[in-house]
């Protein structure tokens, strides 16, 4: 069997290293991870039990992403599964108190950072999707609405 390619943004984050984590030890996974916080990667791929790629990426850039993804692309020879998880939280996240900086910042990074791998899904992507919520894994995700649209929604 090929490996899957996973990329996986905002990995030096606590839920990011936390699935980095759960990749990383898998054989069947090429994983390459990405974060703006280049020193938290190095930290984090020192910290795994198998060698991984680590690109720093902002994700608020789409130019960024497109050369993220063509680097995974041409280390691994494909693409499998792209989990965007990069996110931020704004210094104060009260709206009345963020000024036009923090509030272009935040819809930079966890807008429009969601949305600019979107051009890479296709159909084929969400059987995963389906699977996953037909296995033993989604047990725990009860009472949730879970979207499998493509990225539809997103926009």
């Amino acid at each position: 069997m090929t490996p899957r390619t996973i990329v996986l943004t905002g990995a030096a984050g606590a839920l990011g290293a936390a699935l980095a984590r759960r990749f990383a030890g898998d054989p069947d996974v090429n994983l390459v991870v990405a974060d703006i916080d280049a020193r938290g990667l190095d930290d984090l791929v020192a910290a795994l039990p198998a060698t991984v790629a680590a690109i720093p990426t902002d994700v608020s850039d789409q130019a960024a992403v497109d050369a993220l993804i063509d680097e995974a692309v041409a280390r691994c020879g494909r693409l499998d599964v792209m989990i965007n998880n990069a996110g931020m939280l704004s210094p104060n996240a009260r709206m009345h108190n963020l000024t036009a900086d923090d509030w272009e910042r935040a819809w930079r990074v966890n807008l429009m950072g969601a949305r600019h791998p979107l051009g890479w899904a296709s159909p084929d992507d969400l059987v995963g999707a389906f699977a996953y919520l037909a296995g033993d894994d989604a047990r725990w995700t009860t009472g949730s609405a879970v979207v499998v649209d493509g990225g539809y929604t997103a926009l």
